[in-house]
């Protein structure tokens, strides 16, 4: 029997594991659900989220499945495919992944087993794209152009301060004029429809790679360098090459103690904001504080701070550009003293 592979792609913060757990909820029913979720931490945030709905959760983290962990990743398709059965696997690529590299993995593992790409989808912020193609460029644009379909994610966020979402359709448009575009608020979303277009716009697009691409083999431009940094409990610390842009990533991952207090957390927060550790994209974990685990979530300015859902360690994962990790590292581990800003 044929597995059925989706792909729900998307830069940091864009919401893929929310829709994820959306389709999970809304569109997968029925159907034996694995997801390959991708981190560039140590240890991943997200999938004990996606693993509270049931479904199996592999985890690949510390590096980015699309270059230095494309052999995992076509490894952990074909484990997951034997091992668990699923009718559906779901891979969410880290929020530095093209969809282009996934495929060109899928097509790999699909030579050893019956699989078969029937969704790709492209997560875009609505409130934050206009702000990320001015800042990342081209590679932000690669990561729409290179998709069939596009969902825009908190359009209901949107303010008088933000561009009005038919511009921000237009900006897709332009970059991807043949994708098809989902910009309602996803509460009143039919998920049952987004995987119908998605799985269509999807086939479109992989019929016209196969009659003009047939035996192209993907080359692969990302260059990663690892090296570690530790403290406050443990960190580390990556880089990660865009495809010859000069769009370089760093990450970090640390352990957290408790000490904090809310008030260190939306300091914190506000100091990523102001640009105090350099250009911070996406920051998330666990943190905990006055004996209560938080959830917290950082996207390019915009930040969420609620109680956690679930058990997890203290941990936080940063991604940005040009980050300073000393600054960082020194405020973190400051938590317990009261935070001390640079």
């Amino acid at each position: 029997m044929e597995t059925k592979i989706d792909i729900v792609s998307g830069f940091l913060g864009a919401g893929k594991t929310t829709l994820i757990n959306k389709l999970i909820a809304e569109a997968y029913a029925g159907e034996r659900i694995a997801v390959i979720e991708n981190e560039l931490g140590e240890t991943g945030i997200d999938g004990g989220d996606i693993a509270e709905t049931g479904v199996t959760v592999t985890e690949i983290t510390n590096g980015c499945i699309c270059c230095s962990l494309q052999g995992d990743f076509v490894k952990g398709i074909k484990e997951l495919a034997e091992t668990a059965r699923p009718d559906r696997i779901v891979v969410e690529p880290t929020g530095i992944g093209q969809i282009e590299d996934v495929l060109a993995g899928c097509r790999l593992a699909s030579r050893d087993l019956p699989l078969s790409v029937r969704a790709a989808i492209t997560v875009v912020s609505a409130p934050l794209m206009m702000g990320l193609l001015d800042v990342c460029g081209g590679f932000y644009e690669r990561q729409i152009k290179g998709s069939p379909l596009v969902v825009l994610s908190a359009v209901q966020e949107l303010g008088p301060g933000d561009p009005p979402l038919r511009e921000i359709e237009g900006a897709i448009r332009r970059i991807n004029p043949d994708a098809a575009v989902f910009s309602q608020p996803w509460d009143g979303m039919d998920a049952l429809r987004l995987l119908a277009s998605a799985e269509e716009a999807t086939a479109r697009m992989l019929g016209h790679e196969h009659g003009h691409e047939h035996g192209h083999e993907h080359e692969h431009g990302h260059e990663h360098e690892h090296g570690h940094e530790h403290g406050h409990g443990h960190g580390h610390a990556g880089h990660c090459q865009g495809h010859g842009d000069g769009e370089a990533f760093d990450s970090a991952s640390f352990a957290l103690r408790e000490g904090w207090t809310e008030e260190g957390m939306r300091a914190l927060v506000e100091a990523m904001g102001r640009g105090d550790f350099g250009l911070i994209f996406r920051a998330k974990g666990f943190v905990p504080a006055s004996g209560r685990l938080y959830r917290l979530d950082y996207a390019y300015g915009r930040s969420d701070l609620r109680p956690a859902g679930r058990a997890a360690d203290g941990r936080l994962v940063v991604i940005g550009r040009g980050m300073d990790e000393a600054s960082l590292r020194g405020c973190l581990e400051a938590a317990g003293q009261g935070l001390r800003l640079s």
